[in-house]
């Protein structure tokens, strides 16, 4: 019977250029209830639309017009859809820069690939499920801050805020732990589900995208606070 992370089906974007390779990961998500999209190159990347519904990416290494690296690194620009990178075999400076540009996994084809579709039914479900865990409240209100676990809806002075499962947990652990300063390596394990590497900026990247959008709320930057060499803080 095909797994279900979720109420809805989850989406996948593969972007391989070899069709056979293409196919057969294609077939390992359908068997799983995943829509899948399929790329053969790397320029409908250039674009936010692309990302529209799209809930999970598949990155070959193997794009011959524009390094995985350089890709990597464009998309992370435009968006924080979960991001796996697949490589033809392992080489631990590709593994390194994947997650230092911004990926969420790397696998290789080496492994079989009802692993990555494992993998990917991990990402998804820590991302999708908010609401569960220890804390049981469903709202919170700071200030002028509310938000809603059950909805992932956020507000500033009632003016709501759009924001992905992500950027959502990262601002509900800040808040829900105000005015103590919580480390990278708690916040890498709570909100990305993995352990914090030096060479990862994710976590950077999430939380500038958070105060933006707080700020252009009508909240003062100084809310979410960068206390270095320890964590981050939201007073």
């Amino acid at each position: 019977m095909a797994s279900r992370i979720c109420r809805q089906s989850m989406t996948v974007l593969i972007v391989e250029p070899n069709e056979e390779d293409s196919q057969q990961l294609s077939e390992h998500y359908w068997q799983e209830g995943f829509i899948v999209k399929r790329q053969r190159d790397a320029r409908a990347l250039n674009h936010a639309a692309t990302f529209t519904d799209i809930d999970l990416i598949v990155l070959s290494m193997e794009l011959p017009e524009m390094g995985a690296f350089k890709l990597l690194k464009q998309c992370r620009q435009i968006t924080d859809t979960p991001i796996i990178v697949l490589a033809a075999s392992y080489h631990v400076p590709d593994c390194t820069s994947s997650f230092l540009y911004g990926a969420d996994d790397y696998m290789t084809l080496q492994r079989p690939l009802q692993e990555l579709v494992y993998r990917s039914q991990a990402i998804l479900r820590r991302i999708h499920n908010v609401g569960i865990g220890a804390e049981k409240r469903t709202e919170l209100v700071i200030g002028e801050l509310t938000m809603d676990r059950q909805t992932l809806r956020v507000t500033v002075n009632e003016q709501a805020i759009s924001m992905t499962p992500i950027q959502f947990k990262l601002l509900w652990t800040l808040a829900s732990q105000h005015s103590e300063v919580l480390t990278k390596a708690y916040l890498y394990r709570q909100v990305l589900a993995r352990e914090f590497s030096p060479y990862d900026r994710s976590l950077d990247m999430h939380l500038s995208r958070v105060r933006k959008k707080l700020v252009a709320a009508g909240m003062s930057a100084t809310r979410l606070q960068t206390s270095h060499g320890k964590g981050y803080c939201f007073a």
